[in-house]
């Protein structure tokens, strides 16, 4: 069912300067899409058309007439991507924004729709999009997943342990091999919600943990990180550590984000792989461990020695 808008005029949303004056706010719903557009550019500057193939082209034909040249939509579910995809190539600039970060912007009045609330922050440049690869990268992540729901992937490794042909495929399909839209690995871990996330109200804490986003990249490291229970590399060593520390799932979780984390690094810098840069990690968890080994063996009464200097037994 669809929700019901109302359709008053906005009027001024504030004196907040307008960087974009052709700008559109578009809501998108199952069986409706309400659209608003500058109030001097249409009597009727707010209207909903159909979801049918016709009255999206309808749309972009009447977004044409407006002068309309940018466009701020949101959508939770996947009904956004047709009108995506024709608004892209009549040649307007798409922002797929995030529902939480407009729910996030202050000042709304309560007679204001959706899609007017979105025209107008979209107009005055509080909208970020949402990162989508390029045509030609989703075209090839279209035949992944489906070559994905046909083939069973691959069975060998890459450099990277844990990450197989196929992984490697879906992440290509998924992200493509342009990394520079994220600003850090930080950022493209928490793309994926692999990084921990927490929510404040009032100043408190209300919520810890990791966000849940339907990321088929995501799904394809978290399968690497799990994979990795066998290895005898040092992500191997990585992963039963926070096994042991944090039980399965979160640990799958944890190493899924160093996957992430190593795989910016290694596309951005265009370097190899190469596990001898864990090597002081490795170091510094040996000694960790082996004092704890000591300072239990003392508790208890004993003391720790090198097998080579400990007395030879004799029978």
């Amino acid at each position: 069912m669809a929700r019901k808008r109302k359709q008053n005029s906005s009027g001024k949303q504030g004196v907040m300067p307008v960087m974009r004056a052709d700008a559109a706010g578009i809501d998108i719903g199952a069986t409706e899409i309400f659209v608003a557009v500058p109030p001097d550019r249409a009597t009727e500057h707010v209207r909903s058309f159909p979801t049918f193939t016709q009255d999206l082209y309808a749309l972009a034909d009447w977004l044409k007439q407006c002068g309309v040249k940018t466009v701020a939509m949101e959508s939770t579910g996947v009904y956004w991507i047709p009108l995506f995809q024709i608004l892209e190539e009549r040649g307007f600039e798409v922002y797929r924004v995030n529902a939480r970060h407009v729910k996030n912007v202050p000042g709304r009045r309560t007679d204001v729709s959706d899609c007017q609330w979105l025209q107008f922050l979209h107009s005055v440049g509080l909208l970020r999009a949402s990162y989508r690869p390029e045509q030609e990268v989703c075209a090839i992540r279209s035949l992944l997943r489906h070559r994905e729901s046909l083939v069973p992937m691959a069975a060998r490794h890459t450099q990277i342990p844990g990450i197989r042909t196929g992984i490697a495929q879906t992440l290509f399909g998924e992200i493509g091999p342009d990394r520079s839209k994220f600003r850090s690995a930080s950022a493209f871990s928490s793309w994926m919600g692999l990084c921990p996330d927490n929510e404040i109200s009032g100043g408190r804490v209300l919520w810890v943990g990791t966000r849940k986003v339907n990321c088929r990249a995501a799904t394809a490291l978290r399968m690497a990180a799990q994979s990795l229970h066998h290895s005898k590399s040092a992500l191997g060593d990585f992963y039963r550590r926070m096994r042991a520390k944090l039980g399965a799932p979160k640990a799958i979780t944890a190493a899924a984000h160093k996957l992430a984390r190593i795989i910016f690094h290694l596309v951005t810098t265009h370097q190899e792989f190469d596990d001898r840069h864990f090597a002081a990690d490795q170091l510094r968890f040996h000694k960790h461990q082996l004092a704890k080994f000591r300072a239990k063996a003392r508790a208890l009464g004993f003391q720790l020695m090198p097998l080579e200097h400990a007395p030879s037994m004799v029978s």
